[in-house]
């Protein structure tokens, strides 16, 4: 095996680290939403159908506290993901030489793999 490297062109653009992490956060934050909303949904059914008679004012309003948080953290997160570039050219991130691996090599070493 062969893990020779060549220079590769610093102007090409890859996915931005940043913007994943971002992203990441994003999606938990909206399923956070999700689930309080089906909590509440189900909540509400429960209530609509007399099974659930219990503390349903005080529930209401701790429900509601935690989805405006929840729904202000996602609106903060989408702000903060709006201005940060989805993709980045590789050689702003690295902090020497971009390189990547030799291409003949590579190319050989794939076949030899697929064959295998």
């Amino acid at each position: 095996m062969d893990y020779g490297v060549e220079p590769d062109d610093a102007t090409r653009e890859v996915p931005n680290p940043k913007w994943i992490t971002i992203d990441a956060k994003l999606r938990a934050a909206r399923e956070r939403v999700a689930e309080i909303t089906r909590r509440v949904g189900a909540a509400a059914a429960l209530r609509e159908l007399g099974v659930d008679r219990s503390r349903g004012a005080l529930l209401d309003r701790t429900v509601r506290r935690e989805l405006r948080a929840a729904i202000s953290e996602s609106m903060r997160l989408d702000r903060r993901r709006a201005v940060i570039p989805r993709r980045i050219p590789i050689g702003e991130p690295s902090h020497g030489d971009v390189i990547k691996l030799s291409t003949e090599r590579k190319h050989i070493s794939n076949v030899i793999k697929m064959v295998a």
